[in-house]
């Protein structure tokens, strides 16, 4: 998934959804995961990133684009909107 986003950055993007809104993943890393959680959980959340579940490890998103706004860091999102450990994407 992080080469995904990287191979579709800028254009056409990787994306997930939101509550109901398209949220464009621009920056991400791979990180090990100690307990296996279903794919799409989000497993940790931080001040200036979270962690959401794959098949094997986590992907830590560290930038994103919320449907019709700017591209910002995890940290300025988490300012205005929330995230959760168990949330879906």
């Amino acid at each position: 998934i992080e080469r995904l986003i990287r191979g579709l950055n800028p254009w056409p993007s990787a994306y997930t959804l939101y509550k109901g809104k398209t949220l464009k993943i621009w920056e991400a890393a791979v990180v090990p995961l100690e307990k296996k959680e279903e794919p799409g959980t989000v497993v940790f959340v931080a001040k200036d990133f979270f962690d959401i579940a794959t098949k094997e490890g986590a992907l830590r998103v560290k930038s994103l684009q919320l449907e019709g706004k700017k591209k910002v860091a995890v940290k300025d999102f988490l300012l205005g909107y929330e995230i959760v450990c168990g949330m879906k994407f």
